[in-house]
């Protein structure tokens, strides 16, 4: 980002997050969980009945935003 935003008078903000967003609260929820991570349908199950539920995951990430001076504009 720097490398594109460093210029005087661009800006970049990030709105970041870092906290259990997403419960699972059944093993239906586990298992649609883990196939969205590419397990497959058995393991998924297996995995999932393993788990002590409810769980909370945390979600973490950010979303920038950045704008680029026009060159001339002081």
């Amino acid at each position: 980002m720097a490398s594109v935003f460093g210029a005087p008078r661009d800006t970049v903000e990030a709105d970041r997050w870092d906290g259990p967003l997403v419960a699972l609260s059944s093993v239906a929820d586990a298992v649609a969980c883990l196939r969205v991570r590419r397990l497959g349908e058995a393991a998924a199950a297996d995995a999932a009945a393993a788990l002590d539920l409810p769980l909370a995951l945390t979600k973490r990430g950010c979303l920038v935003h950045a704008t680029k001076a026009l060159e001339g504009n002081s």
